[in-house]
């Protein structure tokens, strides 16, 4: 799954994105592009729905794509 954070602009902003994909789903793997704003989940048990909510409901602005 891939979403565009558009409000993640450093590396604190990474952690914390990284962060509330962990606490969506544990088992998720995830990769920062911080230059793109995007990140990649993968090998989670969540749907792109429950993981998009759970960073919005944190204050990320994120969308499906990339």
């Amino acid at each position: 799954m891939r979403f565009k954070v558009e409000n993640m602009h450093c590396d604190g902003c990474a952690k914390g994105v990284t962060a509330t994909v962990k606490e969506a789903d544990p088992s998720a793997e995830v990769q920062v592009h911080l230059d793109a704003k995007e990140i990649v989940v993968s090998g989670g048990r969540a749907d792109a729905g429950a993981v998009r909510d759970a960073l919005q409901a944190a204050g990320w602005k994120a969308a499906p794509g990339g």
